[in-house]
């Protein structure tokens, strides 16, 4: 179970060593353990949100639209929306996980909440003049617009 202090201290210590976040006042930091979910705060140990801290100063691209508090939570449970699903429980490999925690491990999101695909190429209707590099560009320009993938 996390207690309060342990919480606090674990990411006062992040934030200070973050170059780009600025410290949190005793405020900020209150409601960050008031706003954690009270399973998170149950079921997480110190252990996790070390591992977690460890994992969010390895992360390249870390989400940071999301509080602090809450990009730790990531690294801990299953990502929904791009966001930790807490009521999902913690993440089923998160042991394999803790066992390299000097490692990078990249955060992955169901497959129901991902990008939407296009059609495979032989689905999309051809032009009669268009050769397949000309279709093969336009499926390139529709995936950029819509922020889809190309199977």
């Amino acid at each position: 179970m996390l207690t309060y202090d342990t919480f606090i201290n674990l990411l006062s210590g992040l934030v200070e060593s973050l170059p780009q976040h600025k410290a949190l006042s005793e405020l900020g930091l209150a409601f960050a353990w008031v706003s954690l979910p009270e399973p998170a705060k149950n079921q997480l140990t110190p252990q996790h949100l070390t591992y977690a801290a460890t994992q969010r100063t390895l992360d390249p691209d870390p989400n940071q639209r999301l509080a602090i508090h809450v990009q730790l939570l990531a690294y801990l449970y299953p990502l929904s929306n791009g966001s930790p699903a807490v009521e999902q429980g913690l993440r089923q490999d998160l042991e394999q996980r803790m066992r390299e925690p000097h490692v990078f491990h990249p955060l992955s999101v169901s497959t129901a909440h991902a990008a939407p695909a296009l059609p495979p190429a032989h689905w999309m209707p051809v032009w009669s003049d268009e050769s397949p590099e000309q279709r093969r560009q336009r499926l390139d320009l529709l995936a950029q617009q819509t922020g889809a993938a190309i199977p």
